[in-house]
């Protein structure tokens, strides 16, 4: 049995994956935290006061196998399933450094009882240890050890020179200049886990792109995998993004999706998709969007999640649920007043980028309604824009709209309402304020205390 049960959650939508671990939550027996001033001496699982009576300071108790925490060591740092035990909905999570404390490193070298998955625990590195990126060997008499003998790798496909990584979860575990990519790790029930470790991405077979205009005909810039947001070029079917679809084999992207981000079929209205920073890479009838492609099994924690633009369809998912007059958009109560007679979909055809709205349907067409404590009562952003030399549909759209990018927004641009004055935001009597993107930069979007 597993040293502590760690949740899986279910996709959100039909491509994406799920991943990660959430720590294990401290149990009952966990840590207890001693009287302040007590020198503590090291005792191994057990540390003891060693000036202050029983009576006068309270016990440090550190479970060799309790998750940990505060004064004591973090024990865990992911759990993945063998490929053979996960079921539709899941994948394998991951771990990484970040996840341990007291300079302990995240390593998947323990394997549960029954075979069938790995525990990632906390370690102390190997002394002398290399960092990231060294070359290295396992023999034990070499001066290139990495922190653990397990962290020694090749790179994909097992080519190349071996050098030392670290586990990771995505590519922001990761050094600048690398990518999170998975390898197999052989288990006992003769199948193998897939372990997420940090790998130059000078390292990533084929051509490194950004956008499918940058690969030769006949292939489409592909993710490299489950965990990075680097592509590659790689050969696909005969149609480009933007173009209709009724399956992912006939897209150069291998990825055919309709509005919703359901897999494309002969019922429904969908294109050829992909990823994109921009709205320019997409097709005419696409908007670039931010999707969560893996949430590594916590929703709550946005830093672990593997995060990239998606070219979005305009077009109503199938015919049949497509709007046929404005009128139809207006007794649907949602704030729209006008249908896209060529998409079907409802929108507002007064809304601006920073008007207030409750759903998509009351803001422009393509846009969205960015709801939350610093958006009151919703204000209408449009996602993919440009922040320089942008043409066509990478402008923002009106005058008073400004392109920006907030932490969240990240790795895409959208369009707020822009403003250069404390009190230059056309909602200040909802509490908008002019404020900066980020911290450090000028003042320059709305958005609500």
């Amino acid at each position: 049995m597993p040293k502590c049960a760690l949740p899986q959650r279910s996709r959100l939508r039909t491509f994406v994956l799920s991943s990660l671990p959430a720590l294990c939550a401290l149990a009952a027996t966990g840590c207890r935290d001693s009287s302040a001033g007590v020198r503590l001496t090291d005792a191994g699982p057990r540390d003891t006061a060693d000036t202050a009576p029983r009576d006068t300071a309270a016990e440090l108790y550190c479970p060799a196998d309790g998750p940990g925490g505060g004064v004591c060591p973090i024990n865990f740092c992911g759990y993945i399933k063998s490929v053979a035990t996960l079921s539709p909905t899941e994948t394998a999570q991951a771990g990484t450094d970040s996840l341990c404390n007291q300079g302990r490193i995240c390593l998947s070298n323990e394997v549960v009882a029954a075979g069938d998955a790995i525990q990632l625990s906390c370690q102390p590195p190997q002394p002398g240890g290399l960092a990231y990126g060294a070359a290295c060997s396992k023999d034990a008499g070499s001066t290139q050890r990495c922190k653990d003998d397990s962290l020694c790798i090749a790179g994909p496909g097992g080519t190349g020179a071996t050098f030392c990584t670290t586990l990771c979860r995505n590519d922001g575990d990761c050094p600048t200049g690398s990518a999170c990519l998975e390898y197999q790790q052989a288990l006992p029930n003769n199948s193998y886990a897939l372990v997420g470790e940090c790998t130059p991405v000078t390292l990533i077979p084929g051509t490194v792109c950004t956008s499918e205009s940058a690969c030769p005909a006949g292939q489409g810039c592909v993710i490299f995998g489950a965990r990075t947001i680097v592509r590659t070029c790689k050969a696909g079917g005969t149609k480009s993004i933007g173009e209709a679809c009724t399956g992912p084999t006939q897209c150069r992207s291998g990825e055919c999706y309709d509005r919703n981000f359901s897999v494309g079929s002969a019922n429904t209205r969908a294109l050829c998709s992909g990823v994109c920073a921009k709205n320019s890479d997409c097709g005419t009838d696409q908007r670039c969007v931010v999707e969560v492609l893996g949430n590594n099994g916590t929703i709550d924690d946005p830093f672990d999640d593997v995060v990239v633009g998606y070219c979005r369809s305009l077009f109503a998912p199938t015919i049949a649920g497509a709007c046929q007059n404005s009128g139809e958009c207006v007794t649907q109560g949602k704030g729209a007043d006008t249908c896209d007679p060529t998409y079907g979909i409802c929108y507002k055809a007064s809304a601006i980028i920073g008007g207030a709205c409750a759903t998509d349907d009351a803001c422009g067409l393509g846009q969205t309604c960015a709801l939350g404590p610093t958006f009151a009562g919703g204000a209408c952003v449009l996602q993919g824009c440009a922040p320089s030399g942008a043409t066509g549909a990478d402008v923002c759209p009106g005058a008073q709209s400004t392109c920006g990018q907030r932490a969240s927004d990240e790795p895409l641009y959208r369009c707020y309402e822009g403003c250069t004055t404390a009190g230059g935001c056309s909602r200040q009597s909802d509490n908008y304020f002019c404020a900066p993107a980020q911290t450090g930069q000028p003042i320059s979007i709305c958005l609500s205390r």
